[in-house]
């Protein structure tokens, strides 16, 4: 009797269901609201099926976010509803009162409008929040704060220049979230980071003042700052889709139409389908979590660094060794210098190698070998070193040294390799092979031209060939010197502006050059849609010209030490913003894929459009 019973409320329920009409109503969450103050808007609309949603003129509010789609499903006497809201989050821009106008939905029994309504407005109260707190909407009875947060975390909260630190943006949760959007990213300033991969979904619980959440790792980022003092990480901030009971829950029907009568006491009624949302009704609720910011001290270097310290920071070891050390003048030499452990591998530049004037030598090709999702980065880095002998003979060489600040010892330590010793026969072709313009017999001759004076029979020829000095070929050459010295004085002074002006136009040919690479390989990213590379290609392409074009160093190319020489060279503040803006944007599209809209050829053009204004505003 009491399945058939409960079979038979089933039936009614559906039959309540279909009876409804159709209801569309538009609602503020707060009302009044100050200036400057977040507030929600909701549009609902009772039992119908929506084709489209026109929004109204939220002027003179400012939209913040939105629409964000929630459903809703309730049951009661009058049988059971179902709910979509579209809620907007709106910002108070004045005081005064204003009419929120009707929007329109087109639904399958026509077009219908909302009601409109008045929000009052008034002026901002005195005390402002501080700075880090969630200025979100209400939360219709949902006190979402303590349910759900991001809390940002260092592992050490006072380092070195150039020392790692961790940092973990984490997401903690004791609610469902059925939708999430990144709207603000953490910029870095001021350091070299590295991201981590993070695996998708639930990493573990963890529990706060005797609660229990679950924990989603948001982001977490190897930094290594550039420059001492107080370092502040930007927040991050999420805007969520949080499903929570509804405040207004109806009271089941169950107990509505029998209340408490023992005859309804049946197992049956314990059925999970009576759990069911759709029964015990819940709601989708907007909400924005900021992680807040977060601040760690970074300590400069002791002083009294070594001659050849170039930013190593961590625990290092080095090796070396060439590729062979029996050669001929005709062959080359390839010397690896490799440098292995744990610190800022990515940072650091090439040791010192100087093999002396008997050889030519290339700058080094860097070989980077260290591993991303390391903790800490670890791993290791090469340099290779191709020099050419010039003389013949067997020579010694002085291996490579590299200094590095030492983590575990608080000091700075110098590492040395071995000495290179070679074999150098002379080349079949040493004396056809032109060096720098000279053969190498007569590179020898040159370099070898002091040691004649070192020979007392040598000098002794001389002395007998010698002319008097009083009218000789080089007393004329000496007294000429001071003339030609006046004259160099003289045509520099006349054109030494346009001299450097051609030194300086190299230098700005070199940096559009480079640029034009890195387009070219954002162009070739682009026809095979290959977002991450082309976002990389895009940010390389304007730091490379920037470092180029004003000789920045690695440390300096910061967003801090760009706006100072934007700054300095006079740069305009609408220009100065565009170049911000697309740097920002590609930062966003390589740390939070999917945050950022993609139209390749329109960023291109923006990137070109930035370096052919700037080129124009520095010739004014």
């Amino acid at each position: 009797m009491k399945r058939l019973l409960s079979f038979l409320l089933c039936l009614f329920i559906s039959f309540l269901s279909m009876a409804g009409g159709i209801k569309f109503t538009a609602s503020s969450t707060r009302n009044p609201v100050q200036v400057g103050e977040n507030f929600q808007v909701d549009f609902a609309i009772e039992n119908g099926s929506v084709r489209q949603f026109i929004n109204p003129n939220f002027a003179p509010f400012q939209v913040i976010q939105g629409p964000i789609q929630g459903t809703r499903i309730n049951v009661g006497m009058n049988g059971a509803t179902q709910t979509l809201t579209l809620s907007y989050i709106l910002r108070a821009t004045k005081e005064g009162r204003f009419t929120i106008p009707p929007a329109t939905a087109v639904t399958n029994a026509g077009n219908i409008e909302s009601n409109s309504f008045v929000v009052q407005v008034n002026k901002a109260a005195p005390s402002q929040p501080s700075a880090g707190s969630n200025n979100n909407a209400a939360t219709n009875g949902a006190d979402l704060s303590k349910n759900v947060f991001i809390r940002i975390t260092a592992d050490k909260n006072s380092v070195y220049e150039g020392e790692q630190v961790t940092v973990t943006y984490k997401v903690y949760t004791n609610v469902a979230i059925v939708g999430s959007q990144v709207t603000k990213v953490p910029s870095f300033n001021g350091c070299w980071n590295q991201e981590y991969k993070i695996p998708e979904g639930v990493s573990g619980q963890e529990v706060i003042n005797g609660t229990t959440y679950n924990v989603l790792i948001f982001k977490r980022v190897a930094l290594f700052p550039q420059h001492a003092g107080t370092l502040v990480l930007d927040p991050a901030e999420i805007k969520i889709l949080a499903r929570v009971k509804s405040k207004h829950k109806r009271q089941s029907i169950i107990d509505q139409m029998f209340g408490n009568n023992p005859m309804f006491n049946d197992p049956f009624f314990n059925d999970p389908m009576f759990n069911d949302p759709f029964f015990n009704g819940y709601e989708d609720i907007p909400y924005v979590i900021n992680s807040g910011s977060l601040k760690i001290n970074v300590k400069p270097l002791p002083p009294n660094k070594p001659a050849d310290f170039n930013g190593a920071v961590g625990r290092f070891t080095i090796t070396a060794k060439a590729d062979k050390t029996k050669l001929s003048t005709d062959d080359a030499i390839t010397y690896k210098v490799q440098i292995s452990g744990t610190g800022n591998l990515p940072t650091f530049e090439a040791p010192t190698f100087i093999p002396g004037e008997d050889f030519e030598t290339y700058d080094p090709k860097t070989l980077d070998a260290w591993e991303k999702e390391a903790y800490p980065i670890s791993g290791s880095k090469s340099f290779e070193y191709v020099i050419i002998p010039n003389e013949s003979g067997k020579i010694d060489i002085d291996g490579a040294h590299f200094s590095y600040f030492d983590l575990d010892k608080q000091a700075y330590v110098t590492l040395k390799t071995a000495l290179l010793s070679l074999d150098i026969a002379e080349g079949k072709h040493s004396n056809s092979v032109k060096i720098n313009g000279q053969s190498r017999e007569e590179l020898k001759l040159s370099r070898s031209d002091v040691k004649p004076l070192l020979n007392a029979a040598w000098q002794e020829d001389w002395k007998r060939v010698i002319k008097p000095f009083w009218g000789s070929f080089l007393f004329y050459l000496l007294m000429s010197i001071p003339i030609i010295l006046a004259l160099l004085l003289f045509i520099f002074r006349k054109n030494g502006a346009a001299i450097l002006q051609r030194f300086g136009n190299n230098k700005e040919k070199q940096a559009i050059h480079t640029a034009r690479k890195y387009l070219k390989l954002a162009q070739d990213s682009m026809k095979s849609n290959n977002t991450e590379a082309f976002y990389q290609s895009l940010e390389r392409c304007m730091w490379t010209y920037f470092a180029q074009k004003w000789s920045m160093n690695t440390q300096q190319q910061n967003r801090s030490e760009l706006s100072n020489l934007l700054n300095a060279h006079h740069v305009g503040e609408n220009l100065h913003e565009q170049i911000n803006s697309l740097l920002n944007e590609c930062e966003m599209a390589l740390y939070a894929p999917g945050a950022v809209s993609v139209d390749f050829a329109q960023k291109i053009k923006a990137a070109t459009d930035l370096i052919v204004h700037l080129e124009n505003d520095l010739k004014q």
